[in-house]
């Protein structure tokens, strides 16, 4: 890849630990851990690479095994990183910085179903004049269907002079500052569905996702937000 090349990249945080649901990331839907149901679903990402960004302590070292034994199966553009531990944020910049990225998506390792067609046509809008694309702002999609697409350079202008950033939330001193005309803030076309829940918090939420996933004739991987 020439060094002048534009990298989109999907960025997907993970680790181990969770103080309400402990090892999540390795819980199963449908016999498949959360995180294979992640990366299989990847693989239909428009991006130059994946990349799992967990910590650089030994408890996550089962996830970068985990991704390895994954890209064993010709996925090619995949990667694990280990970043700092305690600052989501800085992890995020090593990450940017570690492999020259130009733009990037968020993905949270909570977030099974998260949206690969709306996350593919949001990197299509990244333009000279706009750089950050969400449908977080003014909620109008499920919880765990985040999209989140914006340029490296935004990110790291974001945290310049921001009292209020939180090491361990990525963007949310984004939110906390009014839209700028750099800004587009998508809405749910179906409908308004922002108090779904299809986010892996707690185990409870992973019975009710169980059950509901095993109402549909799909593999986890393909199941879009709307077959809900």
């Amino acid at each position: 890849m020439k060094k002048s090349q534009k990298i989109n990249a999907a960025i997907i945080y993970a680790r181990k630990d969770s103080s309400r649901f402990p090892n999540k990331i390795f819980s199963e839907i449908s016999g498949y851990s959360i995180l294979e149901n992640i990366l299989r679903r990847s693989k239909h990402l428009d991006v130059d690479l994946v990349i799992i960004a967990t910590t650089n302590r030994k408890i996550d070292d089962d996830i970068e095994i985990a991704v390895d034994e994954f890209k064993k199966s010709n996925v090619t553009n995949l990667y694990c990183f280990r970043g700092d531990a305690l600052n989501l944020i800085k992890r995020t910049q090593q990450v940017i910085d570690h492999y020259s990225i130009s733009n990037f998506c968020r993905i949270n390792g909570d977030s099974p179903f998260y949206p690969i067609k709306e996350i593919n046509s949001a990197f299509k809008m990244i333009k000279n004049d706009i750089k950050f694309i969400n449908n977080i702002r003014f909620r109008s999609f499920p919880y765990g269907i985040a999209i989140e697409v914006l340029t490296s350079a935004f990110f790291i202008d974001s945290l310049q002079n921001n009292q209020f950033i939180q090491n361990e939330h990525m963007t949310s001193h984004i939110y906390k500052k009014a839209k700028t005309n750099q800004e587009i803030i998508l809405k749910n076309q179906y409908s308004d569905l922002s108090l779904e829940k299809l986010v892996v918090d707690t185990e409870s939420d992973l019975k009710q996702i169980n059950f509901k996933v095993s109402q549909i004739d799909k593999m986890p991987w393909q199941i879009h937000y709307t077959d809900f």
